[in-house]
């Protein structure tokens, strides 16, 4: 019982973290990542996008993904040569 307790603790705190990253990855998008979130979140995207080039990090990929994934107007998103981690693939799916 007390076990069961501190793994949902520690999920807690887990998701406490992710989501701070991820607030805090907002506050310092620049450029074109700003512009397609922006997009993303108004709905108003081109049919495809590449974001080759661009550093996203495990909070931009939440981000990213949660957008993405809202989005009627995106229908590719190519995400080569982008650097994405094992955990940063994980994020995505």
């Amino acid at each position: 019982m007390a076990k069961k307790r501190i793994d949902q603790e520690n999920a807690a705190a887990l998701l406490e973290k992710r989501k701070k990253e991820e607030e805090q990855q907002q506050k310092k998008l620049a450029g074109r990542m700003y512009t397609l979130f922006n997009k993303l979140l108004g709905n108003y995207t081109a049919r495809e996008w590449a974001i080759a080039g661009l550093e996203l990090g495990s909070g931009r990929c939440r981000t990213l993904s949660t957008y993405v994934a809202y989005n009627t107007t995106l229908t590719c998103l190519n995400l080569s040569r982008i650097g994405l981690t094992d955990d940063d693939g994980i994020s995505i799916a």
